[in-house]
């Protein structure tokens, strides 16, 4: 086990190809509760739907097997490791060539590797000014990203009941997450009359918060469902009476759409931003100007 921690500022890049143990994971978890800014953004494509979850204060949750990334959830487990510490505590021979012969086995394998699969999530970024972000993820910049005081946002979200309301920072590494350790330790628990095997109590986040280098960009944070609130045969469900702190409208968003977003941010009194490119110099980067619709 790895026991050093990790020590990162929150604008830091989360990455680390040799993350794989309980501690320093923990230990960086903890470091990392709050951005440091206080505020997440959200981005979101051009849509009734999202118009409507604007309009609404709804925060939408994902099935994690919905997203893009065909890895995103799915953690490694050692069937070999698993089935050796099951057959000492069940009292069978060690031997290879007993791991087809125990069902319970595979069946823990599959339920460990896709446990993160069906977790519902909302995805949140520390950048709003990140050039990919508005490309991926609102439309090549037709859309629009909300803004959100965290500890506001985590108010809302206990009130509707969800268990877990405060969001994780992703970790980025080159390795999935191996759940190996917390398979045998849940499967000793489960058989331990004495109740002297205790089982991680992050183990359904963990899984749900590492992600591929090569999405670290994303800076992403992520409010997850722990506690199967919204059930495993939901794909897309929502919270309602979270609002946003602001809304920033692309730089691509037609007209009719803006239009639209100005309306609703001038009845709930929402602070609107518009993005913009920078024609300053010769950098490719972003800004935004503020829209004064009230003062």
């Amino acid at each position: 086990m790895e026991n050093t921690a990790i020590h990162m500022s929150p604008n830091a890049p989360r990455t680390n190809t040799k993350i794989n143990a309980q501690g320093s994971e923990l230990a960086y978890i903890i470091s990392l509760c709050y951005p440091e800014s206080g505020t997440l953004f959200r981005f979101r494509p051009q849509n009734d739907y999202n118009i409507s979850a604007l309009e609404n204060d709804e925060l939408w949750f994902s099935a994690a097997r919905t997203f893009n990334d065909p890895f995103d959830s799915l953690c490694h487990i050692d069937i070999t490791k698993l089935s050796t510490a099951v057959f000492k505590v069940l009292g069978i021979p060690d031997h290879i060539k007993y791991i087809d012969k125990i069902a319970k086995c595979r069946e823990y394998e599959k339920t460990f590797k896709d446990m993160g699969r069906n977790k519902k999530v909302v995805c949140l970024t520390e950048d709003i000014y990140s050039n990919l972000m508005w490309a991926h993820y609102a439309d090549s910049g037709k859309g629009f990203a909300l803004e959100y005081e965290v500890e506001k946002m985590t108010m809302a979200l206990m009130k509707g009941d969800l268990k877990s309301p405060v969001p994780y920072p992703v970790i980025y590494s080159g390795e999935r997450y191996d759940v190996t350790h917390d398979a045998i330790n849940w499967f000793k628990s489960v058989m331990d009359k004495n109740g002297t095997h205790s089982v991680d109590g992050l183990l359904l986040v963990k899984p749900v918060i590492r992600k591929g280098i090569s999405w670290g960009y994303e800076k992403e944070w992520r409010i997850i469902d722990v506690s199967n609130y919204f059930g495993d045969d939901i794909s897309y469900a929502s919270l309602p009476f979270v609002k946003p702190k602001a809304v920033y409208i692309g730089y691509n968003t037609p007209k009719d759409y803006e239009l639209r977003i100005i309306d609703i941010c001038k009845c709930k009194k929402i602070d609107l931003h518009k993005i913009r490119l920078d024609n300053d110099g010769n950098k490719s980067s972003l800004s935004s100007v503020p829209l004064n619709l009230w003062s």
